[in-house]
């Protein structure tokens, strides 16, 4: 898996495993993984470097 940002699995829903229509049917509630991210803003760009590689 390739992520923009730091971040680690933390649960997996292995319901979906057995039934995987249940995210049709309800996918609120059926969700596939729980993350967590750390992301600094450090490494964000910022307006004007966005702005300079859309050029």
């Amino acid at each position: 898996m390739v992520a923009s940002c730091d971040s680690k699995i933390m649960e997996v829903n292995q319901n979906i495993a057995i039934k995987p229509s249940h995210i049709n049917t309800d996918p609120y509630n059926c969700w596939f993984l729980f993350l967590s991210t750390c992301i600094s803003t450090n490494e964000l760009l910022t307006y004007e470097d966005y702005i300079q590689i859309m050029k």
